[in-house]
């Protein structure tokens, strides 16, 4: 029986559909503890998982199917909303289709404050964040002043807006007892000004939570499990060791490999206390992710790609300054920014929400990183 010990965490599942994110969100604990999880159910994920644990006699503590709020005829259609998401898109198109997210925010508060009884619950799921995110999104877009953001590059209302509104919403969270908070998010492309980048896939949650999780793992199937577990690739841990040798040096151990060949909570627990060790100079067959894995979660853009973008974003710049000059590479293959500063293409390409990393932006343009953090901040 797993029991990880975890206080105060955050876990983050994601994969394509099918794979098994609902299912191993809901069997965090043990069956005899199943009624205290509470579930927050934004697509009917967790339906399967329920009607199974039924004919076991279990049920969660509590289950809420969200789907059920999901006003039809005035929120965008979910593929759509998605596809908004993950383009760096405002997820919505009017202020009806706003105003409509923003209650949807309003009763997700409102059911956790009035249903997660204080000491009832050690796990809280929600599956899958996507809507979540897109009703924080529509709160901070019309609480500007509250939250401090005021400028119109997107990317900032998710740092300055939403990141806050997730930090305090787990805090509220954990004060009631709960110990584990469980996110499940879908995978997609990564996205360039143009569109998404074929072969390669993110999750479509926001990397706010990467920086937040104790364990962010992308399930994948793994057909060599007779049980039809999937293998899980381990994109963040904090579930290491810390020791001192008696030469007085840290000892600083990762417990769990790059990629679990059979990802359940009993096997991340045997890995946690030794029971099956983990190698990282010389990993078990199964333990490395594939060269396709590899290749399909590594979303960080490539030079190519940067320098597209960097192209296009300063055509689109010449153009609004009635500066059409086309725009060549150079020989060795490198686009000259020309007369567009430094800090205007920086801002453009944060603000337009392709995803760019801050210090590929500052190895593209040549600049320090801090510099260009100072320039984005006052985007």
């Amino acid at each position: 029986m797993a029991n990880l010990g975890l206080k105060e965490s955050l876990i983050v599942v994601t994969s394509a559909k099918g794979v098994g994110k609902s299912t191993l969100a809901g069997t965090y604990l043990p069956p005899s503890l199943v009624d205290r999880v509470f579930y927050h159910d934004g697509e009917g994920s967790s339906n399967n998982l329920v009607s199974k644990l039924a004919k076991q006699n279990l049920a969660f503590g509590y289950r809420n199917n969200l789907d059920d709020r999901w006003t039809k005829g005035i929120l965008p259609g979910n593929k759509d909303l998605l596809n908004r998401i993950a383009s760096g898109q405002l997820p919505w198109v009017n202020t009806k289709e706003r105003d409509s997210l923003i209650d949807y925010w309003y009763y997700i508060r409102e059911d956790i404050n009035e249903n997660l009884t204080p000491g009832k619950f050690s796990v809280y799921v929600h599956d899958p964040v996507e809507r979540l995110e897109s009703s924080m999104a529509a709160w901070v877009s019309a609480h500007k002043n509250e939250t401090g953001w005021k400028k119109m590059a997107y990317g900032e209302m998710w740092t300055k807006g939403f990141y806050p509104l997730y930090r305090a919403l787990f805090s509220a969270i954990w004060q009631r007892g709960v110990d584990v908070i469980i996110l499940t998010a879908h995978l997609g492309n990564p996205w360039t000004d143009e569109g998404p980048i074929p072969g390669k896939v993110r999750p479509k949650a926001k990397v706010e939570l990467f920086k937040l999780a104790q364990l962010y793992v992308w399930l994948v199937n793994e057909p060599n499990n007779s049980t039809g577990a999937p293998a899980g690739i381990i994109l963040k841990e904090r579930l290491g060791t810390v020791g001192v040798t008696k030469e007085d040096t840290w000892d600083l151990q990762r417990r769990l490999p790059r990629r679990v060949p059979s990802f359940t909570w009993d096997n991340i627990q045997k890995y946690l206390d030794g029971s099956i060790k983990c190698d990282l100079a010389n990993p078990a067959f199964g333990e490395v992710p594939t060269k396709e894995e590899q290749s399909m979660i590594d979303d960080a853009l490539s030079d190519k790609q940067m320098q597209l973008m960097l192209l296009r974003a300063r055509t689109t710049l010449a153009e609004v300054s009635g500066n059409v000059i086309p725009i060549e590479p150079s020989a060795e293959g490198e686009f000259d920014i020309g007369d567009v500063s430094p800090a205007t293409m920086a801002r453009k390409l944060y603000a337009d929400g392709g995803g760019v990393p801050l210090e590929q932006l500052a190895t593209m343009l040549k600049k320090p990183l801090p510099l260009i953090k100072r320039w984005v901040e006052a985007t």
